[in-house]
This record gives structure tokens, C-alpha cells and sequence, in this order.
């Protein structure tokens, strides 16, 4: 068995793993000067050159400053089955066709966490729909939920067809249409949520698979609550 320890030079909160050794400005110089070697070498995060089904240059994105109305604000809960599965809940809030992705919780956190989490999301994006995959755990959490967001319907719907199959039939949608937070701007989990996003395969050998399932899954879900946008 292995233990992988991995220390990015950039952490998460946009400080310096080592400051004596590199700033933060140094950091950022090296990244904009080669991205691929910075997140390789600095930030230990490999990633292929080719076969990604979400690249990063290929994803729009947007400052909170920008965003200064939205027509409806709409979520998606993937609940975690396995112990190294991610709860992956992103938010998105419309303005016509473009879905802005305001918030995401994505974490491997008990139910006992994650439940007010979601919840504290909801309320702050003053989100009136949210769809909670039923499968396994979801049930219980869908009726949890419900409980703690009474102003918005949490509607629970059970997942059979193919991931893969799923996230790839979504995958123009979601680069023409969703809008995600400029990197600049992104908290921890945001963070963690683009990395697995950005890393997803176009075969669909990736191991990791919460965040495309579950943007996927808001895709879905906003085309079917918003259909005279995408007919």
C-alpha cells in the first residue's frame, strides 16, 4: 500500500507553500509563463496533454463582480455512495442561456456535515429548485434536506443510465452554456471541484467522476426546469 503526499506549492487559499523558497508573485510568474509544468512540477497535479473532456481553455468563466442579476437560481446534488466519493452539489443561477456556476459544495464529509452545508448553499443562493439523486444514500438525504430549506423544493430523482454515456452527451451543453468562477476567485471546494472536472478523461477511464456527474446532472436539470432557453 502507498501513502501519497502531495504539497503544492500554491495551496488553496492562495498562500505560499514556502515562502523562503517561492512567493506567491513567483508562483504566479512561473505559472504564467508554462501551466502545464507548474501544475505538474509545483503543484503535483499531472494531467494529460490530450484526451480531456473538459479542458480548461475550452470552459468560460466569470468574475462575482459581474454577475449582478439572475433570472432563477437552480442546484444538483450527487451524494456520496463510496467513502472516497465526493457529495458534489453545484449551483447554478441563469441569465437567459448562460448558467453561472455561483457555488459548489464538494467534499467527503459525514452526512452530519454535509446536510447544513448543502442547506447553508441553498439559502445563500436563494435557490428554489434543487435535484438530489436518490441512489443509495440520496433518499435519506433528499427528505433531510427538505427539512432544513422548506422555501425550496428539493425533488429527488434516481439515476440508471451510464455515467460516462451521460456526462459525454452533456459535454457541449456544459462548455457553451455553463460559466464557472475565474480561478482567481474560487474558494477550496471550488477548487477541488474544477481540478476533478479539468481532469476528467474522454474515454471515461477516469477514476474520480463527482464533478462531471454531477454539472452533468444541473445540466439536465436546468434544460428540463428551462426548456424555452434550449429547444
Amino acid at each position: 500500500e502507498w501513502h501519497v503526499v502531495s504539497l503544492p506549492c500554491l495551496k488553496s487559499d492562495n498562500t505560499a507553500l514556502w515562502e523562503f523558497k517561492h512567493t506567491v508573485a513567483e508562483l504566479e510568474k512561473i505559472k504564467a509563463n508554462n501551466k502545464i509544468v507548474f501544475e505538474r512540477q509545483y503543484q503535483q497535479s499531472p494531467k494529460p496533454l490530450e484526451g480531456l473532456m473538459f479542458p480548461e481553455n475550452e470552459l468560460r468563466y466569470y468574475k462575482p463582480s459581474d454577475l449582478l442579476k439572475f433570472e432563477s437560481s437552480i442546484g444538483y446534488a450527487d451524494i456520496a455512495d463510496e467513502g472516497d466519493d465526493n457529495l458534489s452539489s453545484p449551483i447554478g443561477r441563469n441569465i437567459g442561456k448562460d448558467i453561472y456556476i455561483t457555488d459548489v459544495t464538494f467534499c467527503r464529509e459525514n452526512t452530519g456535515v454535509t446536510l447544513p452545508m448543502v442547506a447553508d448553499m441553498i439559502k445563500r443562493n436563494d435557490t428554489k429548485f434543487i435535484r438530489v439523486e436518490s441512489n443509495a444514500m440520496g433518499a435519506m438525504f433528499n427528505r433531510e434536506l427538505s427539512k432544513l430549506v422548506p422555501n425550496t423544493q428539493c425533488l429527488p430523482a434516481h439515476s440508471s443510465t451510464n455515467k460516462f454515456t451521460r456526462i459525454l452527451m452533456d459535454s457541449d451543453f456544459i462548455k457553451r452554456h455553463c460559466i464557472f468562477i475565474h480561478t482567481d476567485y474560487q474558494n477550496a471546494q471550488y477548487k477541488a471541484f474544477m481540478k476533478e472536472l479539468t481532469a476528467y478523461l474522454s474515454n471515461g477511464k477516469s477514476k474520480k467522476d463527482d464533478a462531471p456527474d454531477s454539472i452533468s446532472g444541473l445540466a439536465m436539470f436546468i434544460r428540463a426546469m428551462l426548456p424555452k432557453y434550449y429547444l
